[in-house]
């Protein structure tokens, strides 16, 4: 499985220690982890820059071909794009880690985020 999961991390840095973003769209970066080969790689978010309900959510993660997304808060029009391809999206509270989240994912811990969880602004989640 191939989860994506936004972060402030700068690229070179740690993933698994990198701390889960508050919000999808707006990331500097996100952490790319491969539970099969065990590995954290940060990628940069190009699409960080743009305006409200524009997010591109697979101008940065296409070439990665993620299964989920872990994420602190996402917009309504991403959430419909990554639902679009078969993305699951999941919401990390409380997670300190890029590591942390992806131990409750796969042991059934985070919860699914439903059109009606999304954020419908930048300010609320």
């Amino acid at each position: 499985m191939r989860i994506g999961i936004p972060t402030a991390a700068k690229v070179g840095a740690t993933g698994a220690e990198a701390p889960v973003y508050a919000h999808f769209g707006s990331a500097p970066s996100f952490v790319i982890v491969d539970t099969d080969k065990g590995t954290f790689e940060i990628v940069e978010n190009s699409g960080r820059e743009h305006e409200h309900g524009q997010c591109n959510p697979f101008q940065s993660l296409e070439s990665h071909a993620v299964d989920a997304l872990v994420t602190g808060g996402i917009g309504q029009r991403a959430l419909q794009l990554l639902h679009q391809r078969n993305i699951k999206v999941y919401r990390a509270a409380a997670e300190r880690n890029a590591a942390e989240a992806v131990l409750k994912l796969r042991s059934g811990k985070l919860q699914e985020i439903t059109l009606d969880d999304a954020c419908a602004h930048h300010e609320g989640h």
